[in-house]
């Protein structure tokens, strides 16, 4: 792996997971050829089962979904080095290692079928993905003598593939194809090319490059550390170039000199994983109609779209739940501009990115006018005085109230009328005339005026007769 590619994985998946992790492994040993072969759960190799399956389900947000192993009946190709009752290996030593069919739930897709090109990876359906062994390590795995069909089908769900890691599904290979440094005829199953190992693992979203070698195999304390154990391996097939040390990837297992049959001891990595930070897929995206938004989300490779999270002009959070094809819509407040958003997925898992959606068409509505005619400031001597309303409005005016001294006077729906107050029902004074107009829209406009009645003129005091003697 070049320093490049491993800085720009290592800050993808940088950072620790609040529920969940993103893990996968390879190993360059065929445990699911020599688990089965052994017809006994007590074989030491089966041990890796144990503990890898649980583990790489572990990080997914429902580690009870099945696994979908990826495995063919070699018989089909004319394998002629298959266990006699196992022509599914990988299925039958998962089995085998856990004490009977059904007791680890599991889907079996052949890779080469219809079915798996159009299978939805993710993790709504499964916890994780297990690839059988390549042919040419011995049994009947993967592809075929010559040619690699199995691998190019799953190489053309890489992206699918990455998505469902990126969620927390797991992910586990077996040998891609030994690669020998020297051929000798213990050489199970013969020697593979680099290029062919290479292709085996290609699917995988952090890349690991096959290298030869062979011998035992001695657990690191990175490998301890998930349960592996020296005799979970029986030998190595295929090695892998070392990490960078700023890559994600670590060393679970490396090979020792012991029954090294394949020329000069090198000692190389045999297991490499890694458990990372989840980077979920939930993503939304927005619309805007007048004062109504539409929301999409969706989730390559995760649990699903749940909910769409939004705040309008900066208030409080809302949420609205999506439907079955991951929409939403809400509708705003007249007068909104713009609202932020994001999407939830099943899992609980929220987009990280928060989108703006702005609104040209949510205009808040002018407020009702008002006017008010035959009102004068002087105060008034006329038993009753008539007064002329007019109610402007942007839409149909829905009521007007008119109340004097608190008391309501009038109510109706008419934005022209007059009404008549007697003031000879006032006492002398001023009094305060209060118009409230709603429109339509629920926009109100409060007009208020004052009126007053004269008091009453007091009558000449009239002189008294003048006597004069």
């Amino acid at each position: 792996m070049s320093a490049l590619v491993a800085v720009a994985l290592t800050l993808l998946f940088a950072g620790s997971a609040s529920a969940g992790s993103s893990r996968m492994l390879v190993n360059g040993f065929d445990n699911d050829y020599h688990c089965i072969a052994s017809h006994s759960s007590s074989e030491p190799v089966c041990h890796f089962f144990n503990t890898i399956v649980p583990w790489a389900r572990g990080g997914a947000p429902d580690p009870s979904k099945p696994i979908l192993e990826l495995d063919r009946n070699g018989q089909l190709d004319g394998c002629g080095d298959c266990n006699n009752t196992s022509p599914q290996e990988l299925v039958d030593s998962i089995d085998l290692a856990f004490g009977g069919p059904g007791l680890v739930v599991k889907q079996v897709v052949d890779p080469r079928s219809a079915e798996f090109a159009a299978l939805p990876i993710d993790t709504a359906h499964y916890s994780a993905i297990f690839v059988a062994s390549n042919v040419d390590c011995g049994g009947c795995d993967l592809n075929t003598d010559t040619t690699q069909p199995d691998s190019d089908a799953i190489v053309a769900r890489k992206a699918d593939i990455l998505n469902f890691f990126r969620n927390g599904g797991g992910l586990v290979a077996f040998a891609g194809g030994s690669q020998c440094a020297k051929a000798t005829k213990s050489t199970k199953g013969g020697c593979g090319s680099t290029p062919r190992c290479n292709h085996y693992y290609e699917f995988m979203p952090l890349p690991v490059t096959c290298a030869s070698g062979g011998g035992g195999v001695t657990v690191t304390p990175a490998g301890a550390g998930i349960g592996l154990i020296d005799s979970d391996y029986g030998g190595s097939h295929n090695v892998f170039v070392a990490p960078d040390a700023s890559s994600p990837l670590q060393i679970g297992a490396v090979t020792n000199n012991n029954d090294d049959v394949r020329g000069t001891f090198v000692p190389q990595p045999q297991t490499l994983f890694a458990d990372v930070a989840l980077q979920p897929t939930i993503a939304s995206a927005a619309s805007a109609a007048a004062c109504n938004g539409s929301f999409t989300s969706s989730d390559p490779g995760g649990s699903g779209p749940k909910a769409i999270h939004y705040k309008v002009g900066g208030g409080a959070e809302q949420v609205v739940n999506t439907d079955g094809s991951g929409n939403a819509s809400a509708a705003f407040p007249a007068g909104t501009t713009s609202v932020e958003f994001w999407a939830e997925d099943q899992a609980g898992n929220q987009e990280a990115a928060h989108h703006t959606l702005s609104l040209t068409g949510c205009a808040k509505p002018a407020a009702p006018s008002i006017a008010v005619a035959g009102v004068r400031r002087a105060c008034v001597s006329s038993s009753s005085i008539a007064v002329r309303f007019t109610v402007r409005a942007p839409g149909k005016v829905k009521s007007v109230t008119v109340s004097l001294d608190g008391k309501k006077i009038k109510t109706t729906t008419k934005s022209r009328f007059t009404l008549r107050i007697k003031l000879n029902k006032l006492k002398p004074g001023k009094h305060t005339l209060r118009t409230v107009a709603t429109d339509q829209a629920g926009t109100k406009r409060t007009s208020t005026r004052t009126l007053a009645r004269c008091a009453a003129a007091k009558p000449r005091h009239k002189a008294g007769p003048r006597f004069t003697g």
